[in-house]
């Protein structure tokens, strides 16, 4: 069974994708328990072809193709149709995830079901300096929905997407799909903190 679907949209990625494939390919997590879905969406540089060539190493890496330019939302969209796996994560061509990632979450879901897991991060700052655990928001996503609701509108919730794991069913039984405009993190983001009843945040660097 595929435990997670890890979504990539891809434009013009050609500085940053290979160590962000190399990061997810090198999880000390069961391959055949996680997939790779990367969307290129009409990239122009050479992202597509160092993508392939991490394809003919893997099977666990899907490639879709967008016929014309149609931006992350919907890239990610494409991604998520697509997906087999319970729980996605939606990870950034420029990001890294750390090589025992999968397993800690999966630690934290088993015999459970939450509608979302969020997560902290660190940010890579100039000359390869790393600022630690950088999320100051998890005080503010309270479990009384009201509350949670009236925090994010107050913009004290982090609005990107990037920095939690989703349940597939949840995302589909609520209809939560990115729209195609600026920001379009914003808005599935509140969805599924409006929506949810069940979560668990982890203040650890994933």
């Amino acid at each position: 069974m595929i435990v997670f679907t890890l979504i990539i949209p891809v434009y013009n990625l050609e500085k940053y994708i290979v160590d962000c494939l190399k990061s997810l390919t090198n999880q000390k997590y069961t391959k055949e328990k996680y997939e790779i879905i990367i969307i290129n969406d009409k990239s122009n540089d050479q992202s597509l072809e160092k993508v392939k060539k991490f394809k003919n190493k893997l099977n666990n890496l899907l490639i879709i193709n967008n016929k014309k330019k149609s931006g992350i939302g919907q890239s990610r969209n494409k991604g998520i149709k697509a997906a087999k796996g319970r729980y996605l994560l939606f990870i950034d061509g420029d990001d890294i995830l750390y090589k025992n990632s999968l397993n800690i979450i999966e630690k934290l879901i088993r015999n459970k079901d939450y509608d979302f897991i969020g997560y902290n991060f660190n940010r890579i700052l100039p000359k390869n300096k790393i600022a630690k655990l950088c999320r100051k928001d998890f005080k503010f996503i309270k479990q009384n929905k009201k509350t949670r609701i009236k925090n994010f509108l107050k913009g004290e919730i982090d609005g990107s997407v990037i920095f939690t794991v989703f349940n597939k069913k949840f995302i589909e039984k609520n209809k939560i799909f990115f729209y195609s405009n600026i920001h379009e993190d914003i808005f599935y983001i509140f969805r599924t903190y409006f929506f949810s009843a069940k979560f668990i945040l982890i203040n650890k660097a994933l």
